[in-house]
């Protein structure tokens, strides 16, 4: 193995070792969130591709925050993102 591939192979083992800690903090970030009695405890850009529409059900679904999902139509969303967007939106 190459010393790129062991490098990244380490880096992945650590952040693995990691996640629990990172789980907690992103929960206890999500608390505070919640408790500022906002409109919005989250603000998710959303292109409506797979990546982004993860990040809005994870936020909202399991982490309970309620998320304003934000698109940029600059004329280059596909018609698949734009229903997409709008069936993840509903």
């Amino acid at each position: 193995m190459c010393s790129e591939c062991r490098s990244y192979d380490q880096s992945i083992k650590l952040w693995k070792s990691n996640l629990p800690n990172q789980e907690k903090i992103l929960r206890k970030i999500c608390i505070q969130a919640k408790k500022k009695h906002k409109e919005f405890d989250a603000t998710i850009p959303f292109s409506g591709g797979k990546d982004s529409t993860f990040v809005l059900y994870t936020a909202k679904k399991q982490l309970d925050l309620n998320c304003l999902a934000v698109t940029f139509d600059n004329g280059y969303l596909s018609d698949y993102a734009r229903r997409n967007i709008d069936k993840t939106c509903r």
